[in-house]
C-alpha cells in the first residue's frame, strides 16, 4: 500500500420498506491511507461529506441535528489491524474540541424538549473517546470498508464470525462468513472477493449476507463493494438494505 493516499468514494445505501420502496441515503467520503505503524497496524483519515438522504439535504430537525453533529468527528484518524477492521480513533481530543464549540452553537439555534434530548444524547457519545468508538462500531460504512478481508485464506477460502449492527444503539447482528477470493483477475485487473454470511437464524443455503469486494490489484485498495442483506428473519421494518461504495475518479 501507498503512503499518504487519497481515495474518493460515493457510498450509497437503500433501506427498503418492502419490496419496492426504499429511503436512500448517499454521501462521500475521502480516505487517505497514511502509513503501517511498528506494531503491525494501518493508519488511515477518514473525512466524510454531507449526507442525502432521497437525494435532498436533511430537512427535518432531528435529520439536521444528526448530521450537523455527525460531521463533528471528521477528519477522523483510525487504526485497523492488519486484517482490515476499525481498531480505534486517535484523534479524540480534536474531536471532542470540535463537539463543544457545535454544542453551544446547536443549542442556540434548534429549540426545544426534542432537540434539548437529542443534544444531551449526543453530548454523551462525545463524552469519551470509548463511547465515540462503540458509535463507530454502528456505522456501515467502517463496517463494510473495514471488513477482516486482508486475512489469510486456505484454498482461496477464509471463514470467520462478524457482528453487524445495521441500526445505531441497536444490537448487532452475528454472521457467519465464507470469503472467498477470485482465481482469476476482473476484466478490468480488479481482485475479487465474495462474501457471503449466514446470521444466527439462517436454517437454509442462502446467503443473509452477500457482498462483493473489488480490490486495486497492484495497491490492494478497495476499488468498490457492492452488495445486499437481507433482514426479513430478523423482524425488521426494513427487510432489506442494499449497499453500493465506488472509488470516484
Amino acid at each position: 500500500m501507498e503512503n499518504l493516499i487519497l481515495r474518493k468514494y460515493g457510498v450509497q445505501f437503500k433501506y427498503y420498506k418492502n419490496e419496492i420502496d426504499f429511503t436512500q441515503i448517499h454521501f462521500e467520503v475521502e480516505v487517505t491511507y497514511q502509513g503501517q505503524s511498528q506494531f503491525g497496524n494501518f493508519h488511515f483519515l477518514i473525512n466524510r461529506k454531507t449526507v442525502y438522504i432521497n437525494e435532498s439535504a436533511p430537512e427535518l430537525i432531528i435529520e439536521q441535528l444528526a448530521e450537523k453533529a455527525g460531521l463533528c468527528l471528521y477528519p477522523m484518524e483510525i487504526i485497523t489491524t492488519a486484517e482490515g477492521p476499525f481498531k480505534e480513533i486517535t484523534n479524540y481530543r480534536e474531536i471532542k474540541k470540535r463537539w463543544d464549540t457545535k454544542k453551544i452553537e446547536l443549542q442556540s439555534y434548534y429549540e426545544g424538549e426534542i432537540a434539548d434530548k437529542i443534544i444531551s444524547t449526543l453530548d454523551v457519545v462525545y463524552s469519551s473517546k470509548s463511547k465515540i468508538e462503540t458509535a463507530m462500531n454502528d456505522d456501515l460504512f467502517l463496517t463494510f470498508y473495514f471488513m477482516p478481508i486482508y486475512r489469510k485464506h486456505e484454498n482461496r477460502i477464509a471463514k470467520y464470525k462478524k457482528a453487524i449492527a445495521f441500526r445505531p444503539f441497536k444490537q448487532p447482528l452475528y454472521y457467519n462468513i465464507i470469503q472467498e477470493v477470485d482465481e482469476f483477475l476482473s476484466e478490468s485487473k480488479k481482485q475479487v472477493i465474495k462474501i457471503e454470511g449466514f446470521s444466527e437464524k439462517s436454517t437454509g443455503s442462502e446467503p443473509d449476507l452477500e457482498l462483493e469486494y473489488k480490490i486495486n490489484n497492484e495497491t490492494k485498495s478497495i476499488f468498490s463493494i457492492v452488495g445486499s442483506a437481507n433482514l426479513k428473519k430478523e423482524n425488521e421494518k426494513t427487510p432489506k438494505i442494499e449497499i453500493e461504495m465506488y472509488q470516484l475518479n
